[in-house]
């Protein structure tokens, strides 16, 4: 808070420190954003083998159902519900 206040108040013109300061707030707008893209891989299974699973995706997560399943947007028109050990971040 010492630091922010010496920002705001051009106590400090240490222009390093302002980078800094920068830093963390580009850090937390880009942590942010991530959030609300909320994107996750799924296990699907392979084309040749319905036995054999491979990551797919990334999908947009529109939902969550429960505490273990999540609603995913698989193409523009299509919404299914997978349970979490199907999904990966």
């Amino acid at each position: 808070m010492a630091l922010l206040k010496r920002i705001w108040t051009y106590d400090d013109e240490d222009p390093e420190v302002k980078t800094l300061y920068q830093y963390v707030v580009d850090l937390r707008d880009r942590v942010e954003e991530t959030c609300k893209m909320a994107l996750a891989l799924l296990t699907l299974p392979t084309e040749r083998n319905k036995l054999t699973l491979a990551w797919r995706g990334p999908y947009k997560v529109v939902g969550i159902v429960g505490d273990f399943d999540y609603r995913v947007e698989v193409s523009p028109d299509k919404v299914k519900t997978y349970h979490i050990n199907m999904l990966k971040r």
